[in-house]
């Protein structure tokens, strides 16, 4: 958890943004090789930043290989671990936190496997997020085709239901997710969910989730 300056002092509900790690990490990543405590910090002392809570959660749950699974299943009611963070980890949070629960004082971003858990979430479940940073990321293959095949319903409302803001990032050096970073955006583009994209410098690491975060935390609960 990242608490605001001056939280003690702080009355009445804070917007809250859930960020989630890549594939191998877990719920320290962010505040070691990710240094968003620190990116957090300067941007409050510039006073960029709204007050809002920031909350890192492991993004896997125990099980054999079940790390893996929301690369693949882009269902929340079939990934483990969307399950876990909508069933125990939201209300967790809620009831011990000061967090608002309101749409707009909602957001999720999500590096590689994150990003993947970011967009099962929040075009499952378009109703709880208004801001969405899908990083370094995209759909798998068959995934995409899951989503042509059985769920254009699900695309068709979020379409109609857009997020306030939307941005996926990837860095310009990141031969990794480029094909499954385009497909998304095709998909993003064909059902009509307004989105941005964002590129900077940068390959599949935290340089470049450090940088793209510095850059969209002030868009945050504008």
């Amino acid at each position: 958890m990242y608490l605001p300056p001056n939280f003690g002092n702080i009355k009445g509900k804070l917007p809250v943004l859930y960020l989630l790690h890549g594939g191998g990490e877990n719920d320290i990543s962010w505040t070691s090789a990710g240094q968003v405590n620190l990116i957090l910090d300067n941007l409050y002392a510039e006073g960029k930043l709204k007050k809002m809570i920031v909350v890192m959660p492991t993004g896997h749950v125990p099980g054999p290989s079940r790390g893996m699974v929301s690369l693949m299943a882009v269902d929340p009611d079939n990934d483990p671990f969307a399950q876990d963070f909508l069933r125990d980890l939201i209300p967790f949070v809620q009831k011990t936190y000061p967090v608002s629960t309101r749409r707009e004082d909602t957001a999720i971003a999500g590096f590689s496997t994150g990003g993947v858990q970011t967009l099962n979430l929040a075009l499952w479940r378009p109703e709880m997020f208004g801001y969405v940073f899908p990083m370094s990321t995209g759909f798998f293959p068959d995934g995409i085709k899951q989503i042509y095949v059985k769920y254009s319903s699900v695309m068709k409302n979020v379409a109609a239901h857009p997020f306030k803001l939307m941005i996926v990032g990837r860095g310009k050096d990141d031969n990794l997710t480029s094909l499954n970073n385009q497909a998304t955006l095709d998909l993003l583009d064909r059902y009509g969910i307004p989105h941005q994209y964002k590129e900077l410098n940068g390959a599949h690491s935290f340089v470049f989730a450090r940088r793209f975060l510095a850059s969209v935390f002030p868009l945050l609960f504008r």
